[in-house]
């Protein structure tokens, strides 16, 4: 009785020890399980580069030249660079005005989804 005692004691003792193994794994000191958003972020982010190519003038949707030739606030355009955000795949237009540079994001159709008003130029 005793020798069968004993081996059943061994026995669900190497059962609890089992069961405490930890088989959790952590990054960044969060848990991970099958569920979790808790992932690595580095490798998103590294990849996450804005890609942004100057375009010819004969490059750029019709759409989008008719609106910046048909508006004054864009008058002066042509005499900048405009660039595609392939990310976003939005157009950046910077144009110059008395106070500035004017920054405008515009999409295919030419309509402004953003605009930003950088630092006054110096005097020249």
């Amino acid at each position: 009785m005793r020798a069968f005692l004993l081996t059943s004691f061994i026995i669900l003792n190497s059962f609890l020890t089992q069961a405490q193994e930890d088989s959790i794994q952590f990054i960044y000191g969060l848990p991970i399980t099958g569920d979790d958003t808790a992932d690595d972020q580095r490798s998103r982010l590294h990849n996450n580069v804005r890609r942004v190519v100057a375009l010819p003038l004969q490059e750029l949707p019709d759409d989008l030249v008719r609106t910046l030739d048909g508006n004054d606030i864009y008058s002066g355009w042509r005499d900048t660079v405009v660039y595609l955000d392939e990310t976003s795949k939005l157009y950046i237009v910077p144009v110059r005005y008395e106070g500035g540079i004017r920054t405008f994001r515009m999409n295919a159709r030419g309509r402004p989804v953003a605009f930003d008003d950088e630092a006054p130029l110096g005097p020249n």
